[in-house]
């Protein structure tokens, strides 16, 4: 199932920020965005439609102007933003420049390190950065991840930004481990004599 990719992209832990702002994409705020004005947003900025199912839509990002930017994905519940997330080409020109635009539009981000905040610097071009967070208002996120795992990058691992609403992610995300559960249990009752 395609939205499990972007599900496991955002899990990631919250930590309550002293100043935030109010997370947009495309001019849209995220905390009241649905699914047909984030995507008339998404066209308008350059994005083009490759699949769409309930919820999920996944767009060539290419001619959105993002450095490096090749995919983005949208995942809605019912008419409520969940998440975003874009994944971008892995090569380092346009991950460092990626970076300093991060870091020119939101700020410094944070890092955690066994629990603790911390600034890491993540300007330099050959930096290893953690997973970097921009203090957004609650529940909303925004973390730059250097190497999410990937299935379409030929390392294995591209950069990734995340938007993400983090109450109703994990609303989400419960909810469909228990459909699973459920789904499981009723195949496994079908088979039972079978194994």
């Amino acid at each position: 199932m395609r939205r499990r990719s972007i599900l496991a992209s955002a899990t990631m832990m919250l930590v309550p920020c002293a100043s935030a702002t109010e997370l947009t994409l495309f001019g849209v705020e995220l905390r009241s965005a649905t699914p047909a004005t984030l995507h008339r947003a998404a066209l308008a900025a350059g994005a083009r439609p490759i699949t769409t199912a309930v919820g999920h839509r996944v767009y060539d990002a290419t001619r959105i102007g993002l450095p490096g930017a090749r995919r983005l994905e949208t995942l809605f519940d019912n008419e409520r933003f969940v998440a975003a997330a874009y994944m971008f080409d892995p090569n380092s020109h346009t991950d460092h420049e990626l970076r300093r635009l991060l870091v020119a539009r939101y700020g410094a981000p944070y890092a955690l390190l066994s629990g603790k905040r911390y600034t890491p610097d993540i300007t330099p071009r050959y930096a290893d950065v953690p997973d970097a967070r921009c203090d957004m208002d609650a529940p909303l996120e925004l973390v730059y991840t250097q190497l999410a795992r990937s299935r379409q990058s030929i390392t294995g691992v591209e950069p990734r930004l995340t938007y993400v609403n983090r109450v109703l992610f994990e609303e989400l995300e419960q909810r469909t481990r228990e459909e699973s559960r459920r789904r499981d249990q009723a195949q496994a009752k079908q088979l039972r004599g079978a194994f």
